[in-house]
């Protein structure tokens, strides 16, 4: 079987918006076990005083969001 995935990284005035999204057999985001690679992404995120968005459906994919502002020069 093959997947397809989706890489979009869009620069707007003073914040990064990047996008993963795949087509594969996806998971149910309220019941899966939290391992390490979700837990790092929310570091991650954290760390870049961002916000991530994690969708996924069983059998239809998972699209993963991370948006953060840019550091403005200077500062």
């Amino acid at each position: 079987m093959i997947y397809g995935v989706t890489f979009i990284l869009h620069r707007s005035p003073g914040e990064i918006l990047m996008q993963l999204r795949d087509d594969g057999k996806g998971f149910d985001v309220q019941t899966v076990k939290k391992g390490n690679g979700i837990n790092n992404m929310n570091v991650r995120a954290v760390r870049l005083n961002g916000k991530i968005y994690v969708d996924s459906r069983k059998d239809k994919g998972t699209i993963i969001n991370l948006t953060f502002k840019l550091p403005q020069k200077g500062k």
